[in-house]
């Protein structure tokens, strides 16, 4: 075998490899590409879930949301008459004596009725504002 058998025979070997190597190379990021679109598609999917959850505990509500309305203003309605004030004080402290269980069934009870995902949202923290209608017609608060 002469020199320029053996250089034709190591560029073979080094370009097979550097194929191969290029073609693992072009799997691994379809793989990771592959991997991604399915975690989108997995969020896409949860988000679609929760909005549906969401509906249906709307539609489902019924008669619940006006009157956990009526009975959650209720003590804000109390304050107002001087009679009913040590009542109402009584009531809360009572409330504060039952077990957690017992008040986390409320919070689920009131939270499936205006709506779970908000009832979340406010326990982790995230809090929402308005957004001031004067923004809009690009005036600030303070003109007039």
């Amino acid at each position: 075998m002469d020199i320029l058998g053996i250089g034709s025979l190591v560029a073979q070997t080094f370009n097979g490899w550097r194929d191969r190597k290029h073609t693992e190379k072009l799997q691994k990021m379809e793989l990771k590409q592959v991997i991604h679109l399915a975690k989108l598609d997995n969020v896409k999917q949860g988000k679609i879930a929760e909005v549906q959850w969401n509906n249906t505990s709307i539609q489902q509500a019924g008669w619940r949301p006006g009157f956990l309305t009526i009975v959650l203003s209720l003590p804000m309605i109390l304050v107002f008459i001087p009679q009913l004030v040590p009542y109402m004080q009584a009531g809360f402290v009572a409330l504060d004596q039952t077990p957690v269980w017992y008040r986390s069934a409320i919070a689920v009870m009131i939270s499936s009725a205006f709506g779970f995902k908000k009832f979340a949202d406010w326990q982790m923290g995230k809090h929402y504002t308005l957004p001031d209608p004067l923004d809009k017609i690009g005036r600030k608060r303070d003109e007039n």
